[in-house]
């Protein structure tokens, strides 16, 4: 387009090109700009018109091509998805008064919802709808509140509660006000992305222009909205970003609302023909640059090979909303690590951290291993664990970090071993094996130190060490107080020597490595010994707390389920850590995590404030970790696998919607390392290993193989409202250590059958199929129970009315 035209785009954006294209915006959209873009993968140029809807915040964009499009690219939707942060009453929590949250001894908001303990029982299941209205959003973050950046750049576009970061090239909002039409607060109050990428989206509450507030009625909401796009490749360290500024309310297109865009190359917001120092920046770069960051992850995904979820849309548990969140979490993860694969904790201001080997927390390890495979992301899989072993972990098993988590130690190996049986690819075992005998080797001198015990004790055969990397200072100074036989390191040494046993076997027979065969072996017998000891000790420490409920202490030979009396430290006593880790290595069995969970639910223990749990999720704190104001989020997970492992499917929803709508930032997702449950007191910074926990545990509630019987489970907690007449989900890719699979339900529940088709198929094949067979789980909407079976056209007669589930034994396999 001439200049000329440029121009007036910027000072006129709501004016109607006319005679440009034949093209026009289908109502209530408006034409944005016209612009030629180059595909930056398929290598070709076309023109495009761009119309978006400004009359919500929730509009859409639409690129229409000029002409037809032979590529079939083109015309292309992005969808914007903003959510209110701003509650009318943030002293209320369901039915109860935020001081009666924070004070009780029990779970009340949990347990109400559930309508256990004491509660009125509940018709029908939980749903994502009912959690999410039991907490007020998050609203304040310490340092950065919101952020993005591209998958090269290191240093990120990052912005506080009111959108600025005037020390990075942001201004501060409000002097945009000079131009567009003044704001009634400098916060933002919604918050969101577009489609399920790294592009932000918010809005500010704004007086509106004289036009528009004449043509409104006084109920209609006028904001202005700042969405800031990030360049998305081949940046360098540095994260350059467009910016716009635009007024989004019901009436904007129908009179001459203004809008301004600017760049970091550009920073002063400014209309060009007054102000020299400006680069008018047209609008054509903004939308080019919002097409690169669409097929850039597209393009991410597809190479990837991630897999495909089409779960329902719905009011009361949006399937829809769910996998964009998780959608949008692996960006953040991914995004958050330097020149594509080097770890950070978090984001700056905020989490990350100065100095050396500050990359080093494991948690950022094992959460980025286990949410990649579990998405399929076997490249990024790769990629993480030799960036781990190549940078991070020494010759004998030692981390380049200031502490050692040994239950985080022991997980490495299962994680790696996961790693092995989910892709094939053993070429990072045989490379690294060295530092893998390292990490064994250090977990197996703390086993063979605790068996010098002795054999009457309930610590004998349980490996010390400290629970939280931040007890370093004591363990250099020679106090090495704080290094207890936590039972999480127990269970997750059991389960890395038991699954990394089995991959270097696999690997050392098939490469004729005898010494990977023998330690193989020797793993193995010590796994089997140890998850002899593990439950010697469980039950030897058990006792009942009242309640008729039953305390399983989570350090060995102390009896106490909350804070530790006699700690040298209050981070030497993290129940919830330990707990978490504790559930999430397998060891446990149903009836022990069932205690667990009915203990959590209504009691507290020692020196602890407020309750054990609060909406389902482990509660604690910080630097004080007696108190129970804050959601815990970073190891949480784990609590949940123990739940599903149990079958205790409801408690295990209620911990999923409530992580995923009170752990999170609504609209943006971005995850505080804990919450504070009182939101007019600021959470924690953003940190990676809280982020990921929301889409590790939606892929289990479709596909999850136990950890004891190795039983694949598929569908085993679906949302009951999942499989309501007419619904279909559908999942293509998902990943095991079997192979891929596809699944898809349809429900026809108020046809004459009252039937739900399911097919499962293996797209590729593992090693082997699983031993504890495959069980289909159909959770039918509340009223409906399993009559007939049918796999083909044969009756099959392997099914469990009780436990709605069909089973498929190895041999049927």
């Amino acid at each position: 387009m001439p200049d000329k035209m440029i121009g007036i785009a910027v000072l006129s954006l709501f004016q109607i090109f006319t005679g440009v294209f034949a093209t026009t915006c289908p109502a209530p959209m408006i034409q944005m700009a016209v612009m030629e873009y180059q595909h930056p993968y398929n290598n070709f140029n076309t023109s495009l018109v761009v119309c978006e809807d400004v009359s919500t915040p929730n509009g859409a964009l639409l690129f229409l091509p000029a002409n037809a499009d032979p590529n079939k690219v083109f015309p292309l939707s992005m969808q914007k998805h903003v959510a209110d942060v701003m509650p009318k009453n943030d002293s209320q929590y369901l039915n109860f008064s935020k001081t009666e949250v924070m004070t009780s001894s029990s779970d009340i908001l949990g347990n109400s919802l559930l309508g256990i303990h004491g509660f009125p029982a509940q018709a029908n299941e939980v749903t994502l709808e009912e959690v999410e209205k039991a907490i007020p959003p998050i609203r304040s973050i310490n340092g950065a509140r919101v952020w993005t950046a591209n998958r090269v750049s290191g240093v990120d576009a990052t912005f506080d509660n009111a959108g600025s970061n005037w020390i990075a090239g942001s201004p501060d909002p409000m002097s945009v006000a000079k131009v567009l039409s003044g704001p009634v607060s400098k916060y933002f109050s919604r918050e969101g992305i577009v489609d399920d990428t790294n592009i932000i989206v918010l809005n500010f509450p704004c007086a509106g222009d004289v036009n528009v507030r004449k043509a409104r009625d006084n109920t209609e909401t006028v904001l202005w909205e700042m969405s800031v796009v990030p360049i998305a490749n081949g940046t360098g360290h540095e994260q350059p970003v467009f910016f716009r500024y635009l007024q989004v309310n019901k009436t904007a297109g129908q009179y001459s609302a203004k809008a301004v865009y600017f760049n970091t190359f550009s920073y002063i917001p400014s209309w060009c023909a007054s102000d020299a120092m400006a680069d008018c920046v047209s609008p054509s770069k903004y939308y080019h640059a919002m097409l690169d960051v669409h097929f850039f992850w597209k393009k991410t995904w597809t190479d990837e090979e991630r897999m495909a979820l089409n779960l329902p849309k719905r009011d009361d548990t949006d399937g829809e909303l769910l996998t964009r969140q998780a959608s949008r979490t692996l960006v953040l993860d991914m995004i958050t690590r330097g020149d594509s694969i080097w770890p950070r904790y978090g984001t700056a201001p905020g989490y990350e951290q100065p100095g050396i080997g500050s990359d080093g927390f494991q948690e950022i390890f094992t959460s980025s291993m286990m949410a990649s495979l579990e998405w399929g992301m076997f490249q990024y899989a790769h990629d993480v664990l030799d960036n781990w072993l190549h940078y991070f972990i020494g010759e004998k098993g030692f981390v380049l970090y200031r502490g050692l988590e040994m239950a985080q130690q022991a997980r490495m190996l299962t994680n790696i071993a996961q790693y092995y049986f989910y892709t094939g690819d053993s070429r990072l075992i045989t490379t690294y094996f060295n530092k893998i005998q390292g990490i064994i080797w250090m977990l197996q001198q703390r086993v063979a130190k605790s068996l010098q015990l002795p054999t009457n004790s309930s610590q004998y055969g349980m490996p010390t060490g400290n629970d939280e990397a931040d007890l370093f200072w004591t363990t250099v100074t020679g106090n090495v107080n704080t290094e207890l036989p936590f039972l999480s390191i127990a269970g997750e040494t059991w389960r890395g020597f038991r699954d990394c046993a089995d991959a270097l076997k696999q690997v050392g027979s098939a490469t004729n490595n005898q010494d990977m065969v023998n330690l193989a072996a020797t793993m193995h017998k010590q796994a089997t010994e140890l998850y002899d000891n593990i439950h010697k000790s469980i039950k030897q420490d058990a006792f009942e707390d009242g309640n008729n409920t039953i305390c399983h202490p989570y350090v060995a030979g102390i009896k106490e389920c909350g804070m530790l009396k006699n700690a040298s430290s209050n981070r030497d006593s993290e129940p919830w850590r330990t707990y978490s880790e504790l559930l999430y290595s397998g060891v446990l069995d149903n009836k022990t995590i069932n205690e667990i969970l009915t203990w959590h639910q209504i009691q507290q223990g020692y020196g602890v404030r407020g309750s054990r749990l609060k909406l389902g999720i482990l509660s604690g704190c910080g630097g004080d970790v007696s108190c129970g104001d804050q959601l815990q989020t970073f190891t949480i997970h784990g609590w949940g696998y123990g739940l599903l492992q149990a079958d205790l499917v409801e408690p295990f929803l209620l911990q999923f919607y409530g992580l995923t709508s009170h752990a999170y930032t609504r609209g943006t997702y971005i995850a505080p390392e804990s919450t504070d449950i009182d939101r007019n007191k600021s959470s924690p910074s953003f940190c990676t290993p809280a982020g990921l926990t929301q889409p590790i545990m939606l892929k289990w509630l479709i596909l999850f193989e136990d950890a004891q019987t190795h039983t694949l489970w598929f569908g085993k907690a679906l949302p009951r409202v999942w499989l309501t007449n007419g619904e279909t989900v559908e999942v293509y890719g998902i990943p095991s250590a079997y192979g891929r699979w596809n699944i898809v339900y349809n429900s026809t529940m108020l046809t004459t059958t009252n039937t739900i088709n399911i097919n499962i198929s293996q797209t590729t094949k593992g090693s082997d199929m699983p031993p504890g067979g495959i069980t289909v789980r159909v959770r039918a909407p509340s009223g409906y129970t399993m009559s007939k079976v049918m796999c083909g056209a044969t009756t099959w007669k392997n099914f469990n009315i009780d436990k709605e589930t069909i089973i498929f034994s190895v041999q049927d396999l």
